[in-house]
């Protein structure tokens, strides 16, 4: 008598007293190292891109059916089947296929089957005619009618299908609660249909935030919430411009920190750049300045000391401004540069050292070592 073989995952079944010589080997090969297949086995299959495909199913040999994990790849250009055996069977199936019009459904032939979402990573089953796939019961999140969400921590999208009830705290990571403590929904708030995404925060003030619903509230299936809470202009965290598409103030306040913008920025309003002072003592005889401060600077000299204008430190290639050199009551400070500052004609000019001049050097900054600058002479102290 031949062998036959099991109708699930094809293993053979030696008849009484055949293979002899050889029974061991073929238990190892076709029995044992199958059921190694079938329980930890991870198969890759290709698809093409709009031809159906039939995973292979053999007797005692090595194939895809009998695999426990299944990898599917390859460019889907059109909707196609995968047929399996219509035998019952698990599988875990990982999408790892490019999606470029068309979907692929898992299925026994001729009977209903699973469309495999994208990039997708499920356990199904097979009945012997229809495809299934867990749901929120099997993996001990209630019913579609009951879903039990109290005390909940969301750390991704949250999908609510159902009623919720007064007395459930929802929590959404690092979302500003206005204040540390738990908050109730407000009439009014917006829902935007977008989700809340685990660590999305504008200012975290806590390390989580309670949202308690005050009456049940029952939504439509498969709603998407976004809860929002106003914050205010000091709330704003540093970022650059390819992060804040729009920043808006409704009061006057201060944005902090450095920002880089990359395209034009206008302003509607006067832009004024506050002056630092620089007061040198009588022990000081050189003018030094950090441009990483100020772009202007209102300089106070000594009466009758030479004074060298050094080169500034932090100088950036573009930045522009000017500088004030005021004389005291009895003047006399002449000024001498550092050889960074160049001037038309390559001639440093002489300043004014008359009581209570005031001069007013320009600037552009060329390069970090090459400052471009005009002495503008004789304005009025008053």
């Amino acid at each position: 008598m031949s062998s036959t073989y099991t109708s699930r995952i094809k293993l053979e079944l030696q008849a009484d007293g055949e293979n002899a010589n050889t029974w061991g080997q073929r238990l190892n090969n076709n029995v044992i190292q199958l059921v190694d297949d079938a329980v930890a086995a991870y198969t890759t299959v290709s698809l093409a891109g709009d031809a159906s495909y039939t995973l292979t199913n053999n007797n005692g040999a090595t194939d895809e059916a009998r695999s426990a994990i299944l990898e599917f790849k390859g460019e889907i250009t059109t909707s196609i089947n995968v047929i399996i055996p219509s035998q019952s069977k698990f599988y875990i199936v990982r999408d790892k296929t490019t999606r470029n019009g068309g979907d692929y459904v898992l299925q026994t032939a001729g009977n209903a089957g699973y469309t495999i979402p994208v990039s997708s990573r499920g356990i199904y089953f097979c009945d012997g005619v229809n495809i299934h796939t867990l749901n929120a019961g099997g993996l001990g999140l209630g019913t579609a009618a009951s879903f039990d969400v109290t005390d909940t921590s969301i750390v991704g999208k949250a999908d609510v299908n159902g009623a919720v009830s007064a007395a459930t705290a929802i929590t959404i990571d690092n979302t500003s609660t206005g204040g540390g403590a738990a908050v109730s929904i407000q009439a009014g708030w917006t829902v935007h249909g977008t989700s809340v995404e685990a660590s999305t925060h504008v200012v975290t003030r806590d390390s989580a935030t309670q949202i308690t619903v005050n009456t049940a509230q029952t939504l439509a299936d498969d709603t998407v919430l976004t809860f929002k809470y106003p914050v205010s202009a000091t709330e704003i965290p540093d970022v650059s411009a390819a992060d804040a598409r729009y920043v808006r103030v409704s009061t006057a306040d201060t944005i902090r920190g450095a920002k880089i913008y990359t395209s034009i920025a206008t302003f509607n309003a006067p832009v004024a750049t506050p002056a630092t002072t620089v007061a040198l003592s009588a022990a000081q005889s050189v003018v030094s300045i950090s441009f990483a401060t100020r772009n202007t600077f209102v300089v106070s000299l000594v009466s009758a000391q030479g004074c060298s204008v050094a080169a500034p430190s932090n100088a950036t290639a573009g930045q522009s401004g000017s500088i004030y050199l005021i004389q005291d009551g009895t003047g006399g400070s002449v000024l001498t540069y550092d050889p960074v500052w160049r001037f038309p004609n390559a001639s440093a000019p002489s300043n004014t050292i008359t009581a209570s001049a005031v001069d007013l050097l320009v600037y552009n900054v060329r390069s970090a070592t090459t400052i471009d600058a005009v002495l503008l002479k004789g304005f009025g102290r008053t």
